[in-house]
């Protein structure tokens, strides 16, 4: 009966399948599940490639901002520092007589000379003229100056006061030995150490060229301390 147990040969034997447990055996434990290579791989290989953009972008210098230069739009330059703004010189105005017309220390030589304005007592009408410090005479001294109208301003044949004595001869066509008054338009020549008789008043200027009737119309002058005064025209 033990044997029958033991082996019946009439019962067929349960194959056995790996992996399935056979009668009266307990059921195998499940193998660990282990990732499979390439997962491992494809992780690792991720990883490192995260690290390696970590590091470059780390030591990536820094750019500047600025859009970069272009033919179009040229690279901006500092702005130039400005240049000191020049000073003007003032405007020299002539003075305006009657009235004070300079210092005698501005005629301390002789043919030394100064543009001013005269303005007529009747109808105010201004009057471009000259005073001339005289050779001889004393710069203190209304007699040391000889004072011109040379006509209004802007007007075409106003008188000039020429020290240039070349000049004179050239244009004017004539050797003088000092300066002369002088009229561009009908190139008369006025001596200032010259009088002529007008209306039985002696007015220096005498006309020594061109067809010039008399000498220019004169202007008083007079001196007070280190004034000198244009005081009255013609």
């Amino acid at each position: 009966m033990a044997d029958e147990q033991k082996f019946d040969r009439f019962k067929p034997v349960a194959p056995q399948i790996p992996g399935v447990p056979g009668p009266g055996q307990a059921p195998a434990a499940p193998p660990a599940k282990r990732p499979p290579m390439a997962v491992l791989a494809g992780g690792g290989a991720a990883a490192l490639i995260i690290l390696v953009l970590v590091i470059w972008w780390a030591m990536k210098p820094a750019t500047s901002s600025a859009p970069a230069a272009t033919p179009e739009s040229p690279a901006a330059t500092p702005a130039a520092v400005p240049a000191a703004t020049a000073v003007a010189s003032p405007r020299v105005v002539p003075p305006t007589a009657p009235g004070p017309i300079g210092t005698v220390q501005e005629f301390s030589k002789p043919w030394s000379s100064k543009k001013f304005f005269f303005r007529r007592p009747l109808d105010g009408e201004l009057v471009s003229a000259y005073v001339v410090r005289l050779p001889g005479g004393s710069a203190r001294s209304s007699a040391g100056y000889w004072a011109f109208a040379a006509g209004k301003p802007g007007q075409e044949c106003e008188l000039e006061y020429v020290t240039d004595l070349p000049k004179i001869a050239t244009e004017y066509g004539y050797r003088a030995s000092h300066a002369m008054a002088v009229d561009p338009c009908n190139q008369s020549v006025y001596d200032p150490l010259q009088t002529a008789d007008v209306f039985g008043v002696l007015i220096r200027g005498d006309v020594v060229r061109g067809p010039a009737g008399r000498p220019p119309q004169m202007i008083l002058i007079r001196v007070e301390g280190d004034s000198v005064i244009a005081s009255q025209i013609e």
